[in-house]
């Protein structure tokens, strides 16, 4: 893989037999695996542990983590079946990527093949032992950097510089720690093609072309790519902006955080306006009602299938910003994080000074794009749109403004 400063990167890939069952994974750095699973790092021992690859094209090895499946008689294979199981994925990868993909991914194969063939089943050195205890304060620095944010390699990078730069040489090995403490997802920016057994599940309603994991959009471009070697490379034009989307972009994820902490005994009841609540911010009798209604479902838990949504629905001029002071308030004081999104920059900064006024004691970043607090971590955060594409699951409470505008209304079909 190739990021801004046009450093090549490569993944590796390996298996490993856990207590009943068999795990494929890639890695960032196969050195902190090794420590991880042979070495005790992980308090349980792996049974058996194989290197597949250490330098495999990232679009090739997310996808056979994510259609790995256990087969009849892998406790027997030697690395002789592992070679041929390898070969047959690569095969399969490239029927499901399409004439288009596949003709750059052949072109790469015999390479690949010397590859695996050369580094299957030999062990390398595991990650220092003496500079363990300074890779997991590493990677719990970065976790924390990334909570709540969904982040390209190069994003990663300038994030680090701004607010960790000691990490700024080593964050592949702290990643690959905090990946494997789950703490981080390490994948491809875009989803692998779709196997003929998908296709089907799906009622041949699957796209051909890949998903991006940033946006969610369709990602039918392609091009050559000088990162991975690929002929024929997909991209995401929807969130170019933010920086290519590839499908051998790596992919960083935070672990979603905890929600906000709820008394048991309040669930499922609505919050009693108090004097001191809805008073404070001077609304109508007919604002009061829609926010009471509002705050009574931010007391109801969360449903199992997800987050909830509400909406409120009024004319230009109704004092729909002031109605929704109540429910940053409701969020903010029970220590959660709350998002304001509107799709216009204009907006974004004539609501800031309002929104610092109305909550001085709280901490609120203001992003868009040239905003200089594009990594400031804070309780409140006021956003255009776009940028809301670096956060995942971040947040307690989102506030959308304007959803029929752009870019929702093209977005939403």
């Amino acid at each position: 893989m190739e990021n801004e400063g046009g450093e090549q990167m490569k993944v590796g890939l390996y298996v490993c037999r856990v207590r009943e069952e068999w795990k494929m994974m890639l890695s960032l750095d196969v050195r902190v695996d090794v420590a991880w699973w042979l070495e005790g790092g992980s308090g349980q021992r792996a049974l058996r542990w194989l290197l597949l690859g250490r330098e495999l094209p990232l679009s090739q090895a997310s996808w056979m983590v994510e259609n790995f499946e256990m087969e009849r008689g892998m406790d027997q294979w030697g690395e002789e079946h592992w070679q041929a199981y390898m070969q047959r994925k690569l095969e399969k990868y490239e029927r499901a990527s399409g004439d288009l993909e596949a003709r750059g991914e052949i072109a790469g194969k015999a390479r690949i093949g010397a590859e695996r063939g050369a580094e299957v089943g030999r062990m390398p050195e595991p990650y220092p032992a003496g500079e363990w205890a300074q890779l997991e304060r590493g990677a719990a620095l970065l976790a924390e950097r990334l909570r709540g944010r969904q982040l390209l390699a190069a994003e990663a990078e300038a994030l680090l510089a701004d607010t960790s730069p000691q990490l700024a040489s080593g964050w592949r090995a702290a990643a690959q720690l905090a990946h494997l403490r789950g703490r981080l997802s390490i994948t491809a920016a875009l989803e692998g093609p779709a196997t003929q057994r998908q296709r089907l599940a799906w009622l041949g309603r699957a796209r051909s072309a890949p998903r991006c994991r940033r946006c969610g959009s369709f990602a039918g471009q392609r091009v050559p790519c000088a990162a991975c070697g690929l002929a024929a490379c997909a991209y995401c034009e929807a969130c170019l902006a933010l920086g290519r989307s590839r499908a051998c972009a790596l992919l960083l994820r935070s672990a979603a955080p905890g929600g906000v902490p709820r008394d048991a005994s309040q669930r499922g009841t609505a919050v009693a306006p108090t004097e001191g609540g809805l008073a404070r911010w001077g609304l109508s009798p007919a604002q009061s009602a829609a926010a009471a209604a509002a705050l009574a479902f931010l007391a109801q838990p969360s449903a199992g299938d997800g987050p909830g949504r509400f909406l409120l629905w009024a004319v230009t001029g109704a004092g729909k910003t002031e109605m929704i002071f109540p429910l940053l308030q409701y969020i903010l004081e029970r220590g959660g994080r709350a998002l304001v999104a509107t799709p216009r920059r204009d907006v974004v900064l004539e609501l800031a000074p309002r929104l610092a006024k109305a909550f001085p004691d709280i901490s609120l970043a203001t992003l868009y794009g040239g905003s200089t607090e594009r990594w400031k971590d804070a309780q409140l955060t006021l956003a255009t749109t776009h940028q809301l594409m670096r956060f995942y699951q971040a947040f307690d409470l989102v506030i959308i403004d304007e959803l029929d505008a752009f870019p929702y209304d093209i977005n939403s079909k």
